[in-house]
Parts: structure tokens; sequence; C-alpha cells
């Protein structure tokens, strides 16, 4: 069952949402057009978290009634946690220069942070594995117990999330890898489509003319969200298909 929501609505989000997440209650959380500025969006209003200028959702997720997000400023960036049954906010790291959302793994968090990836649990930081760059997004395969994320240079890495070990380097495929539920595959966003690789037998897919993409929680394949345009204005076709 696809449902689609469709608003109307003035100020900082009359442009229309992005990156939405859906609380256990029914609650939907998205930001604006361009992924900026965090909003519940209820029947009875819209209502930023936090301050909708810093508040970042792109990559965000939900998790035992908790969101995961990102916060920027002008002192730096700070992975942050919003509490859908508290309303508080809590920034779990002090600024840095560059930070990701965190990834649940599971007592821990992952979280890109500077140049390292860090495991933290409880208010701390409880392992840290440095790295060659700083990264803003990371995946986490919870079944095998390692992350996947995009070098400077555009390759893949795929490192053991307990004693740092890089498994495999990917040649450069897209942005935004994403783990299947199974850890067999992953999912990037190319140039020209949403490409897939079976990490296991090396085949790869391309959906051409995807934009976004979600994989299947029971299932092997994913949703993906297929546009054709000929400029951003002029949409041709936008449909949503599972492959």
């Amino acid at each position: 069952i696809i449902v689609c929501f469709f608003f109307i609505c003035s100020g900082s989000v009359h442009e229309g949402f992005s990156f939405p997440c859906i609380g256990d209650d029914g609650t939907i959380i998205a930001g604006n057009f361009r992924g900026a500025g965090v909003f519940t969006i209820t029947p009875v209003g819209i209502e930023p978290i936090g301050d909708a200028e810093c508040a970042r959702i792109r990559h965000a997720g939900i998790h035992n009634e908790r969101l995961f997000f990102k916060t920027i400023s002008d002192d730096g960036q700070r992975p942050a946690v919003y509490d859908l049954s508290t309303h508080r906010i809590f920034e779990l790291l002090p600024a840095a220069f560059s930070a990701g959302v965190p990834q649940v793994f599971g007592e821990f968090l992952v979280i890109p942070y500077g140049d390292r990836i860090v495991l933290w649990r409880d208010g701390e930081i409880v392992h840290e594995l440095q790295n060659e760059c700083a990264i803003q997004w990371i995946t986490v395969d919870t079944i095998n117990g390692r992350a996947a994320y995009v070098h400077d240079n555009g390759s893949i890495i795929i490192v053991n999330l307990e004693n740092g070990i890089i498994e495999n380097e990917l040649p450069p495929l897209g942005c935004k890898p994403v783990w299947s539920p199974d850890g067999s595959k992953l999912a990037v966003i190319g140039s020209d489509g949403i490409i897939i690789t079976d990490l296991k037998t090396g085949e790869i897919w391309k959906c051409k003319e995807g934009l976004n993409f979600v994989w299947d929680p029971v299932g092997n394949g994913l949703f993906i969200q297929k546009t054709r345009y000929r400029f951003i204005e002029d949409i041709i076709f936008s449909d949503i298909v599972y492959y």
C-alpha cells in the first residue's frame, strides 16, 4: 500500500516537504523541499523541531520513538536526537567541523564525527575508528557488524565496526549507500539512477531515472521514486516503483 500526503502550507515550508519519517503514533516528521529544517506534521498544524535554520533531516531516521538527525550552526555540526514523547532535543556531542546523522547499531549509535567513526552509548564515546577523510553519511549493516561510506575519492569503503579493518573497497558507484535488511547488498544513488550491487556475487543492477529509494523491510527489493523531467520545473512523470 502506498499512501501519499499532500499539504498546503505557508512560511518556511511553502515549497513542500522532503525526507519524511513516521513515528509509531503516526506523527509525520519531514524537512522542507531541500531537506533543511525539521517539522512535525499533524492534522492540527505544522511545528518546527528546534531551530529550523540549523536542523537538518536528510538521512534522519526514527528508532524507538526517537528521531536521529543533526544540527548545523556557525560553530560546527552536532549529532542530535529528538524524543517524540517528551518533545526534547539532545545534542549528543560537541560541535565538530563535520558530523553525520547517528545510526542505530544494537545498544550503540554509530556516528560520523570529524575524521572518525565513533560508537556512542549512554552519553559517551566508547569506541572510535580513525578515517582518512571526514564523512557525512554512514550506513550500518547490523547483521554483520560493518558500515559503508563514500570516500573522498568516490570509492565505497566497507569497514568492520569492531576492529576497524577495511573489508572491501568498491569502485565509485554513487552517493548515499544503504544496506539491504539482510546485509547482502548495497544500493546507492548514481548519476542516472539507483544502482544495486550484490556483495557476494558482484552482480550490479541499475534502475534508470531513480532519484530516491527505500529498502523493503520485509523483502529483497526497493521502493524507488522514478522521475523524468526536462527541467526541474518541467516534470514529465514521477512514479513510485518496486524494483
